[in-house]
């Protein structure tokens, strides 16, 4: 009579996933820029982005948004908010989003003279 015997067996996955990242908010002349980075194993497509700049008195640079295609892991990409134009201390809210990804968002406060942005 043959004995039905069972081997313990272990498997191991691993799962690869993108992950977006907010990196350095710039301020500049006419213009806020930030790094956006996809510190994860797998592409991120379609990524939506968003700057959007509330306080202050603004004339133009409210708000830039853009989508970029394809991030790979450990690319990073730089988004710009331009022309901006105001007076006054801002706050600076960066988002970045993809299918199946977790929203990044960073926020920093910062003061438009006319057409420098410092972030402070």
């Amino acid at each position: 009579m043959g004995r039905n015997q069972e081997e313990e067996q272990t498997c191991i996955f691993t799962i690869i996933y993108p992950r977006l990242e907010i990196g350095d908010i710039s301020g500049g002349v006419l213009q806020v820029s930030s790094e956006i980075t996809n510190i994860g194993d797998a592409d991120a497509s379609d990524v939506e982005w968003s700057i959007s700049i509330d306080g202050g008195i603004l004339i133009a640079g409210k708000e830039a948004e853009g989508t970029i295609t394809t991030l790979e892991p450990g690319d990073t990409e730089v988004v710009i908010n331009k022309p901006v134009l105001g007076l006054g201390r801002v706050e600076i809210i960066v988002t970045a989003s993809a299918d199946d990804v977790e929203e990044a968002t960073k926020t920093v406060d910062g003061f438009v003279f006319f057409f420098f942005v410092i972030i402070t």
